[in-house]
């Protein structure tokens, strides 16, 4: 929550607060689980700062490493087939595979990247109708 309302333009600031001893029952933030939960937690709030704003650098480095992959791959296949001259058809279609996945993924990070485009502008446009809003309203109240 806290990385979220700094990303939001909000101060954050710590506030001593006194602590004293539990009375009773035991304590619910405790133990093995705490760990992977937070990991979690982490790594959900990290895609909605980066993730969702910049799709692309994901996605485009996914599609890339495949896209390298598969490319490499094929050059083993290459050599397989005309040094060694030997088939070897699986590895064949991981090139297709590998190649086929990495493109569709440098796409799907291009229409993210226009989705979240088109997600900021509308959020532009939101803050300003609020802007304009909240004039009216204080001119009506002045002329009241």
């Amino acid at each position: 929550m806290v990385a979220l309302a700094v990303e939001q333009g909000y101060r954050v600031d710590e506030v001593k607060i006194p602590l004293y001893p539990r009375h009773s029952g035991d304590s619910k933030f405790s133990g093995f689980w705490r760990i992977p939960v937070g990991v979690l937690d982490l790594l959900a709030v990290k895609s909605q700062l980066t993730l969702l704003r910049k799709p692309l650098l994901f996605f485009g480095f996914l599609g890339t490493l495949m896209f390298g992959l598969g490319t490499l791959v094929g050059l083993v296949a290459l050599y397989f087939r005309f040094v060694l001259d030997t088939g070897f058809r699986p590895l064949l279609y991981l090139v297709i595979l590998l190649i086929v996945l990495g493109l569709l993924l440098f796409i799907l990070g291009f229409l993210a990247e226009g989705l979240a485009a088109i997600k900021e502008e509308l959020s532009g446009v939101s803050a300003a109708v609020k802007r304009l809003e909240a004039e009216q309203n204080r001119k009506r109240r002045e002329e009241d």
